[in-house]
Parts: C-alpha cells; structure tokens; sequence
C-alpha cells in the first residue's frame, strides 16, 4: 500500500471546493538532509493533516506524519510512517514507483496552471522526480531531474516485507 501525500477537498456551502490550508514552518538553520528527522526544527513545524488511501480516498490505517519547512534557499519535506510490511524492489531512479510503498509530494506553484512537479520515495532511498506540464498528455519524464534535490531515508525494520517500522 502506497502511503502519500494526498489532500481531501472540502466543499464549501455553493459545493465549489476550498483546497485545506497548511502554513509552512521557517527554519534559519539549515536542514540535514539524513531520513533521521532529528533536527530541532522539525519538532518547532506542524503536522500536515490526515492522510487517505491514493486508491479510494479511504483514512489510511497506518500512522503517516509528515512535515514542511523552509529556508531562504530549500523547501524540506519529512515523513514518519509506520508500516507492519515494508516493501520495495524499485532501485533505479525513475522508475515507476508509485506501484509500491512510496511517500509522494506534488508541488504546483499556481493553481490555475495544469503544471506540477511530482516527488515519490520508496523504503530503499529511490526517487522519483517529474515535471508535468499537464497530467492528461503523456510525458517522457525520465528526461528531467530537479536540480539540487537531496533526499534520504532511515528505516527501522526491515524492506524484504518481513515487517518494521519505516521513519
């Protein structure tokens, strides 16, 4: 099962949809960049809101905490899933992760635009990294990488499916 970053729209009374509302955290130290989340900033930032199953919308029935902060350079995303089967087998970068464990981040800079970029990670530090310029038209996405994106994971347990917890 996939555990991401997916927000539910809430209905405002007309029925248009009001997207939630998350303040992101400054932090003027920069972030160590290790999967360990053991940096003072992250306890000062607050949890993103309650995460569903991408499949069906459903709450999700493993504990996912995930956070956001900023500098004056980087924006840092942390994730804390637990997770009693931990599985992987995708180690290439690019690669079609989203048909595994994965944690996934989707940043679009104006929302009246089509464009986003999509980040996923799997238990064994395989990324994913694609920029969409609309996500009806097919995309060779092997073609682009984010310039100076960092990222790492510290798993607790085990990613052979044999159980643990993944930070």
């Amino acid at each position: 099962m996939a555990i991401g970053m997916v927000f539910l729209l809430q209905l405002t009374a007309n029925g248009q949809a009001r997207l939630p509302v998350y303040e992101v955290a400054r932090t003027t130290v920069p972030i160590k960049v290790d999967g360990k989340l053991d940096d003072p900033s992250w306890a000062k930032a607050s949890p993103v809101g309650d995460f569903v199953n991408n499949s069906d919308g459903s709450p999700s029935q493993y504990k996912t905490e995930a956070k956001v902060l900023y500098d004056d350079h980087f924006l840092y995303f942390s994730f804390r899933s637990v997770d009693d089967n931990i599985w992987a087998t995708l180690k290439r970068r690019d690669e079609h992760l989203w048909e595994e464990e994965v944690v996934e981040v989707f940043v679009q800079a104006d929302p009246r635009q089509p464009s986003y970029i999509e980040l996923e990670v799997n238990p064994l530090g395989t990324m994913l990294d694609i920029y969409l310029l609309d996500v009806r038209k097919p995309l060779h996405y092997e073609s682009w990488n984010s310039e100076k994106l960092r990222w790492a994971v510290q798993v607790t347990g085990t990613v052979d499916g044999k159980g643990g917890d993944k930070e």
